[in-house]
């Protein structure tokens, strides 16, 4: 078994969040834990999912080293830290969502907070 990428962490709006990112290929695989596990949860799929695309995984708030959570976080909150580390971790689309357990209900949230991410950097660019 191949072993997973290395941890990596980036401040956002609400603290420090742990992820790791292959960011690699297309499209790019987003794996979103849930039940309290951490992305090492992911280990075992890690090496056939980069054989597929690229491959990003984050401890939302209060899972493993990163940030405790500062009260109750709701979907759009933990949606939105997840865009914010997309974006400094440099992941691109076409994405691929895996969700487990509550996180595949953020995977329904996700979309609508990246369409306007990439109406966003439309914008941005020049020309």
């Amino acid at each position: 078994m191949r072993s997973f990428l290395k941890k990596q962490k980036a401040s956002v709006s609400g603290g420090v969040l742990e992820y790791v990112c292959s960011c690699q290929g297309s499209p790019t695989i987003i794996l979103l834990n849930g039940a309290g596990a951490p992305i090492e949860g992911w280990f075992r799929i890690n090496g056939d999912l980069e054989r597929l695309g690229a491959v990003f995984a984050y401890n939302r708030f209060g899972i493993g080293s990163g940030a405790k959570a500062l009260g109750p976080r709701s979907g759009t909150v933990n949606v939105a830290a997840l865009r914010e580390l997309m974006a400094i971790a440099g992941v691109n689309p076409p994405f691929i969502l895996v969700g487990h357990l509550l996180s595949g209900l953020y995977a329904n949230l996700l979309p609508a907070f990246i369409q306007t991410w990439w109406r966003e950097a439309k914008r941005r660019r020049p020309g």
